[in-house]
């Protein structure tokens, strides 16, 4: 009796010699514009890359005067993290209220020592965790 592996049953799975042609997961989406808006009194403006959105970040930090209030999720402890924060400890120390919550999740392997500078000038720094263990999000 001839005992099938289950690759070989899988019927998703191609043979070696079989090749996909290549084909774009997306048809060609055109570009975004630059895109402002004001709404409600608040200035609106669409970051279309990574750099324009640090360009922007830089920009209300360092021209925040009175408050700042800050979600992320994702908060590294890489190069680009360490710009923000010091943009942040700045703000306070030029007499800016800041408030920094970071996703409990999304930024777990972020360590609080890197903001010690912040806190001690005066920042708030605080975690945001769902009430929901990791094992509801394993679950669904």
């Amino acid at each position: 009796m001839r005992v099938r592996s289950k690759v070989k049953e899988n019927r998703w799975r191609l043979p070696h010699t079989q090749k996909l042609a290549h084909k774009p997961l997306m048809p060609d989406i055109p570009a975004f514009q630059p895109l402002e808006a004001q709404v409600d009194g608040h200035a609106l403006r669409l970051a279309l890359t990574g750099a324009d959105r640090f360009a922007m970040l830089e920009d209300v930090i360092t021209n925040a005067r009175s408050s700042l209030r800050l979600f992320f999720y994702i908060f590294a402890d890489d190069s680009h993290g360490r710009q923000v924060r010091d943009w942040l400890t700045a703000a306070v120390q030029r007499g800016v209220r800041v408030w920094l919550i970071l996703d409990g999740f999304g930024s777990k392997t972020t360590p609080d020592s890197m903001f010690a500078s912040f806190v001690f000038a005066g920042g708030t720094l605080e975690r945001f965790n769902a009430r929901y263990g990791w094992r509801y999000l394993l679950r669904n």
